[in-house]
């Protein structure tokens, strides 16, 4: 009898901004995540709860870091920001509809 096992093992890597994710903060978790999916980590979690405002640029990082962890076969998973005019940005744009938007990380580890 032959036994064959596998072992999955989920790399899930969770980032947590805080403050303003504006055009003067958005090139250095750009820079971040970047780093993070050339260096093989395709499944991210973006923390939004301490985001206290963001505008457009912040929008962009979060959509690029979706496309390319998408294109290596992973996901962008989203912590519902608690700024409330954060969130309206999301559903003005309608981005909460594109992105999985959750309550906490652990909820998104466990979409994964």
């Amino acid at each position: 009898m032959n036994i064959a096992t596998k072992e999955v093992v989920k790399k899930v890597i969770t980032i947590c901004p805080e403050g303003r994710l504006d055009s003067f903060a958005a090139p250095q978790l750009r820079s971040k995540l970047v780093a993070l999916i050339e260096a093989g980590h395709d499944q991210i979690v973006l923390d939004l709860r301490n985001i206290e405002f963001m505008d457009s640029a912040g929008i962009a990082v979060l959509v690029n870091t979706l496309k390319r962890t998408r294109q290596t076969g992973g996901d962008t998973k989203l912590v519902t920001p608690h700024d409330e005019s954060t969130m309206r940005m999301f559903r003005l744009t309608q981005f909460d509809k594109i992105f999985t938007m959750v309550e906490t990380p652990e909820d998104a580890i466990n979409q994964f």
